[in-house]
């Protein structure tokens, strides 16, 4: 038997670190054979490891230059490296070798929507759409395309085609509910999205989508408890796909120092408040020397195999955390609402700063859901910061009471403004930088701060900053969500002034969503209940996503 057939038999068996030595072993006698070489880059795609797949390819094609079946392959190897402009420019090139290859086309279209060359990317899928009317995938991702290019009648039309083509395609769904989401109908677009996830339950995109619209739709539906379920359901997915990142058979098994941390911490705190699981204890004595011996929170830690997998359990066996609706309000009684909400509305820009925002009972709450949820699974490792959102388990019945407070409170403000998402972010101690200058897509954005103030190192620091000028209407997402350098150079043509909120427990910001905004330096003690966090609430939609 070959060493290649060998090498697919040991795969079939899930042995493919096995594989891999033995395709090496056979490399360094065979060195030309390309086929040994393509097969080997699969196995390190399959083993977590782009970059060995990267160069195994390339020796594939470089033995064997007509491999062209190898394009998509190796422009994935690198994609899965984030080195999308080499990747685009692999399937280009495979694209001038073979014009009319429609899986080269797909890929070519979905690699340009991937850097947000959204015309581009539709040019390919109507070309792919020609070469092959009967492709339901093709107008699927047409479908999408044209939402993302704000062409809704356009998007739901190629949609409803796809679908007449192929009517158990989950993409053509999912196409079908995004446009629904994006042109209003909701209760439409959770049915889409509903069929979608019954043809393929693990369609993550469905999934998040799906628990955004049941989060939106939770105050007029009466449906809380339903939108609570399915935003848990969808961090179980996340949840999932954390513990493939990083307990993949891949040799390196590295995983961000300050995830790592934040994890430990909590174990930690677990402890100290008698809360003491087998996995819990078993992170805490694995995970607490080598936070002793490593401090560097811009470095990555390469963990052994008994590490990780008490990572792994510690993440299994933390239980969401339930917060009931109070029986009063959540927003202080004691404040002005009215005169509140006639300062936002007669501000321009719509900006107010609110301090004491919370009951003492709500933010009390809010702290202790802080330090003891497990929904802190969104990673920024620019920053070095944690995420926890709405339709991915950062939820409870006293997050929901908090936006129909607020509404009932400043009517004027909100409208019909409907509460399209919330999240918190947690932060390291003294990283210097939070999020960057962005923008929201909302219409009305709600920021609070819930850390006690002991904690802050730095009383004149810590909060926000909300310049003057908003995202102009055309830009995309990308523009105003993303582009630090572009805006940068917008604020500076608009000569923009900015209002610098100082942090402050329980103070929130109330302002324009399309406000360019980011956080203040951070500089906070450093042990794990001080850990500065900060909440968002996001109401109604303005800019495009």
């Amino acid at each position: 038997m070959s060493e290649i057939a060998i090498a697919t038999l040991l795969r079939q068996q899930g042995q493919t670190d096995k594989a891999a030595e033995g395709l090496m072993r056979w490399l360094g006698q065979h060195p030309k054979d390309d086929q040994a070489w393509a097969t080997l880059a699969d196995c390190m795609l399959e083993l977590g490891d782009p970059a060995k797949a990267e160069v195994a390819f390339r020796r594939a094609i470089a033995s064997n230059p007509g491999r062209l079946d190898l394009a998509l392959p190796l422009a994935h190897a690198l994609q899965s490296q984030g080195k999308h402009d080499l990747g685009l420019q692999v399937l280009q090139n495979a694209h001038a070798q073979a014009p009319e290859d429609i899986d080269v086309i797909m890929a070519l279209g979905m690699a340009l929507a991937q850097l947000n060359q959204a015309e581009a990317a539709l040019a390919m899928f109507d070309a792919a759409c020609q070469a092959q009317s009967n492709h339901s995938a093709a107008w699927a991702f047409k479908s999408l395309t044209h939402t993302r290019l704000r062409q809704y009648e356009a998007g739901l039309s190629a949609a409803n085609h796809s679908l007449s083509l192929l009517s158990d395609n989950p993409q053509a769904w999912f196409a079908r509910g995004r446009v629904l989401q994006k042109m209003g109908r909701w209760h439409e677009s959770a049915q889409a999205l509903e069929t979608a996830l019954e043809q393929h339950p693990e369609h993550q995109l469905a999934l998040d989508l799906l628990a955004s619209i049941r989060v939106t739709l939770a105050e007029e539906d009466r449906s809380e408890s339903e939108a609570i379920e399915i935003s848990r359901l969808n961090a179980m997915g996340h949840l999932a796909q954390h513990m493939r990142q990083y307990t993949s058979p891949s040799p390196l098994r590295e995983v961000n120092f300050f995830r790592f941390k934040h994890d430990v911490e909590q174990a930690q705190y677990f402890l100290s408040q008698g809360v003491g699981s087998d996995a819990v204890k078993r992170l805490v004595a694995l995970g607490g020397p080598i936070l002793a011996r490593d401090s560097d929170p811009t470095q990555a830690l390469t963990l052994d195999d008994a590490t990780l997998l008490a990572l792994k359990q510690f993440w299994l066996q933390r239980q969401p955390v339930d917060l009931p609706a109070l029986p009063g309000a959540c927003l202080n009684p004691q404040l002005n609402w009215s005169d509140i909400e006639h300062r936002y509305l007669s501000q321009q820009p719509e900006i107010v700063v609110i301090d004491d925002f919370l009951s003492p009972q709500a933010l009390a709450a809010f702290q202790r859901y802080n330090l003891w949820s497990p929904a802190w699974t969104s990673e920024y490792p620019d920053n070095k910061y944690l995420g926890g959102f709405s339709a991915k388990g950062y939820i409870s019945e006293l997050h929901l009471q908090l936006g129909r407070d607020l509404r009932a409170a400043m009517p004027g403000v909100f409208k019909d403004h409907r509460l399209m998402e919330f999240w918190g972010f947690k932060y390291d101690a003294h990283l210097g930088k939070g999020i960057n200058v962005h923008a929201d897509h909302a219409q009305v954005n709600l920021n609070f701060w819930v850390t006690p103030d002991e904690y802050n190192l730095d009383p004149a620091s810590g909060g926000l900053r909300v310049y003057d000028a908003p995202a102009p209407a055309d830009w995309s997402f990308d523009d105003y969500n993303h582009n630090a350098d572009k805006i940068y150079a917008f604020l500076r043509q608009k000569n923009s002034g900015e209002q610098v909120v100082t942090y402050r427990c329980n103070r929130a910001v109330l302002f324009n969503s399309a406000l360019f905004h980011e956080t203040d330096t951070v500089n906070f003690a450093d042990t794990y209940v001080d850990r500065r966090v900060n909440m968002t609430y996001l109401f109604g939609e303005q800019l495009g996503d």
